[in-house]
C-alpha cells in the first residue's frame, strides 16, 4: 500500500510542473500589457519602466518563469498587481465560497443521481429506466449557465422565493470561523445564518448539481447493470437475501469504483466549471476572482488561481486513487 501511494504521489509532481509551465507561457503570450492598467494615463516612460523593473517584467520570459517557479515551491505565488496583496491571501479569502458551492452541488447531484441510477440499473428497459435515461440526457445536455438564468427568472424574478445574487444578507453573517457560511452557522447554533446561507446557495448549487447528476446517473446505471449479472449476485439471491440488500449492499459496493472515479472528476469540474455560475450569481468565489484578474491582466493572480484549481483537481484524483485499494483489493495487490 505504501509503494502504491508513493507511485501515485510521484506521478503528481511532473503534472504540476507541466501545468505551471503551460500556464505561464499562455498568460504571457496573451495580448495586453499589465503595466498599462497599473499606471495612470499621464505616466511618463520613466515611471512605466520603473514599475516594469519593480515587478520583474523587464526580464526574459524564461528568467521570469524560473523566478516564479522558485517562489511556487516555497508556497509563495507572488503579489497581485491589482490588489497589492499576496496572491495566496487573495485566493484563500475567496476559496471557501467556491468550495462550499461545489460541496453543496455535489451533495445535490449524489442524492439525485445515485438512487435514480441504482433503480434504473436494477430495472433495465422499464419505465423507471426510461425516465432515468431522460433525466440523464437532459442533465448532460443542459448548460449549467442556461439553467442558472432560468432559475433566476423563475424562482427570483417571478416567484420571488430566493435571492438572485450574492452570498448572504448584510448583518446576518458574523465574522467567519471556517469561511463556510452554513458550517459557521451550525457551529454558532445560529439557525438564521444557516437558513440564509442555504437560500443563497440553492440556485447556483442546483444549476451546477443537475449537470453533474446527469453524468453520475448514467455511470451508476451502467455499473449496476454490469455487476448485477455477476456470480456473487446470483449466490446472494440463491441464499435468500432480500433484493434490496442484494442491490444496495452487494451491487453498489462492487460498482463503486467507476462511480467514485466520476465523482472525483466531476468534483474537480465543479470547481473549475463554477466560473460562469459564479459570474451569473455574483458569487464571491475564486471563479469570479479569475474573471476579474484576467480583465486586469493580473499575471500572478491569474496563474495562481488556475494553479490552485489544478492542485485541487490533482489532490482530489490522488485521494480517489488512494481509495481504490480499499474498494477493490486487486488494485492494491497489482
Amino acid at each position: 500500500m505504501i509503494l502504491y501511494t508513493l507511485r501515485r504521489l510521484l506521478a503528481v509532481i511532473p503534472v504540476v510542473f507541466l501545468i505551471t509551465l503551460i500556464l505561464f507561457l499562455l498568460i504571457h503570450l496573451a495580448p495586453g500589457d499589465p503595466i498599462t492598467l497599473l499606471m495612470p494615463e499621464d505616466a511618463t516612460p520613466e515611471m512605466i519602466e520603473e514599475v516594469r523593473i519593480r515587478w520583474g517584467l523587464d526580464q526574459p520570459i524564461w528568467v521570469q518563469y524560473f523566478n516564479y517557479l522558485s517562489l511556487v515551491v516555497t508556497g509563495d505565488l507572488g503579489m497581485s498587481f491589482k490588489y497589492g496583496d499576496p496572491v495566496v491571501d487573495v485566493i484563500f479569502s475567496r476559496l471557501p465560497a467556491t468550495a462550499e458551492l461545489a460541496i453543496i452541488a455535489m451533495i445535490i447531484a449524489t442524492i439525485i443521481a445515485i438512487p435514480l441510477g441504482m433503480w434504473a440499473g436494477a430495472h433495465p428497459n422499464t419505465a423507471v429506466d426510461y425516465a432515468g435515461g431522460l433525466f440523464g440526457f437532459l442533465g448532460i445536455s443542459m448548460p449549467s449557465f442556461w439553467l442558472g438564468i432560468m432559475l433566476i427568472l423563475l424562482l427570483s424574478g417571478t416567484l420571488n422565493l430566493l435571492p438572485s445574487s450574492g452570498r448572504d444578507n448584510f448583518g446576518i453573517t458574523d465574522a467567519p470561523i471556517t469561511g463556510f457560511n452554513v458550517l459557521d452557522g451550525v457551529l454558532r447554533l445560529n439557525g438564521g445564518q444557516v437558513l440564509d446561507a442555504l437560500k443563497y446557495l440553492a440556485m447556483p448549487a442546483l444549476a451546477l448539481g443537475v449537470n453533474m447528476a446527469g453524468m453520475l446517473m448514467r455511470v451508476t446505471r451502467s455499473s449496476i447493470i454490469d455487476v448485477m449479472h455477476e456470480d456473487y449476485i446470483r449466490t446472494a439471491r440463491a441464499k435468500g437475501a432480500p433484493e434490496r440488500r442484494v442491490l444496495w449492499f452487494h451491487g453498489l459496493k462492487n460498482a463503486l469504483i467507476p462511480i467514485l472515479t466520476i465523482v472525483g472528476l466531476e468534483l474537480g469540474a465543479l470547481l473549475s466549471g463554477s466560473v460562469i455560475i459564479e459570474t451569473i450569481f455574483a458569487w464571491p468565489g475564486i471563479g469570479s476572482l479569475l474573471i476579474s484578474s484576467i480583465n486586469a491582466r493580473d499575471y500572478p493572480l491569474v496563474i495562481g488561481t488556475i494553479l490552485v484549481y489544478t492542485l485541487i483537481f490533482v489532490v482530489i484524483n490522488f485521494v480517489i486513487d488512494l481509495l481504490y485499494p480499499f474498494l477493490d483489493p486487486r488494485v492494491r495487490l497489482g
